[in-house]
């Protein structure tokens, strides 16, 4: 069937396409199919675009690209789109200054950062224990690398405002800053 016109183009034996005859409208000889004019009276044929199995295949190959070639062209936006969202969500930018944390009993611990990308925990407790380590930031999230308790380890907090919330010892503790 042509999907244009609804012709039948093949016949489902043998796959050839029909022929199409066209007869005209004034003196009811047989013309060709393309015809302008009958070639016994004279008569314009009404004009009727013919279409062959040939022309309904390249039409079909032609969308085919077309569909491809869009769907190529969406793939490129979206992931054009996914590269500008995930670099802003993945900002580096760097804290600095101290943040403490005082326990019910008065004992208190900090967290101090450098825009190099250095912190110092700090924990008074019965005297003072610090450790060095690095930081980075990516978003609202810190990522803190230095020992606790005689142990090397990695944190990561959650930065809200002047607040970073990170886990340690077991307890979520809300740095504030000074």
């Amino acid at each position: 069937m042509c999907p244009y016109c609804g012709f039948e183009l093949e016949s489902p034996q043998t796959g050839v396409a029909k022929e199409v005859k066209k007869y005209c409208s004034r003196c009811g000889k047989e013309i060709r199919a393309n015809a302008k004019f009958c070639h016994a009276c004279g008569e314009p044929t009404d004009v009727v675009q013919v279409h062959t199995a040939v022309d309904v295949e390249e039409k079909q190959k032609s969308n085919r690209k077309i569909i491809m070639f869009g769907g190529i062209a969406v793939v490129i936006v979206i992931a054009l789109i996914l590269v500008v969202f995930s670099s802003r969500g993945s900002s580096r930018t760097p804290l600095s200054g101290r943040y403490v944390w005082v326990s019910s009993n008065g004992y208190s611990r900090y967290l101090e950062f450098t825009k190099d990308g250095d912190v110092t925990y700090i924990k008074e407790f019965s005297g003072t224990v610090s450790s060095d380590g690095s930081y980075y930031v990516e978003g609202d999230t810190v990522y803190i690398d230095c020992t606790v308790l005689q142990e090397r380890r990695r944190m990561i907090g959650t930065i809200k405002g002047n607040t970073i919330t990170v886990p340690i010892e077991g307890y979520e503790m809300d740095f504030i800053k000074e």
